[in-house]
């Protein structure tokens, strides 16, 4: 997959969070809100030093129980090695619903270009916690690991992901 399709697809999610993320209207209030929205800011590594970067990001994640969570993301990280994109989906699990709400990840994952990143698809390991600071808002935490699935090398190290995250719940109580 080429970095000019996975930019066009990070910004097609981007754009589907963007709509299912309005505000409901005055009438509609729902009692849970099934759709949250991250942005997140952070540090990227993908394979060795020169694939370190500063990345940005934003997750899509519609609740379909309690507790789990469809998520979405795409971000996008300059690093030395070049321009590296990712698009992932997968699932979110939501531990606790307290004031600190801790979650763990898994996606699958495309990155690209990947004469860049290293390497085109990974698995996504995440563990994270949101605090509520207001009813449709949190800050949180989140530490991922990318586990490469097509290395061209059988020695190839896992990447490290750490970010720093606002979420916006629409209608949350």
């Amino acid at each position: 997959m080429t970095a000019g399709r996975i930019q066009r697809a990070s910004l097609a999610v981007l754009a589907l969070g963007a709509l299912l993320a309005r505000p409901a209207s005055a009438g509609a209030q729902r009692a849970d809100a099934p759709v949250t929205l991250a942005v997140e800011g952070g540090f990227l590594q993908t394979d060795g030093d020169r694939t370190s970067a500063i990345n940005t990001g934003l997750v899509l994640g519609l609740r379909f129980t309690d507790q789990l969570s469809i998520t979405g993301m795409g971000t996008y990280a300059a690093s030395r090695a070049g321009p590296i994109s990712t698009l992932g989906f997968g699932l979110s699990a939501l531990l606790d619903s307290t004031p600190l709400a801790p979650f763990f990840d898994l996606q699958a994952v495309l990155l690209g270009p990947q004469d860049a990143a290293g390497y085109s698809l990974a698995m996504r390991l995440g563990l994270g916690a949101d605090w509520k600071v207001a009813p449709a808002f949190a800050g949180g935490l989140v530490v991922r690991t990318l586990t490469p699935l097509d290395s061209l090398s059988a020695t190839r190290v896992a990447g490290t992901e750490i970010a720093l995250r606002v979420v916006f719940t629409p209608g949350g109580k």
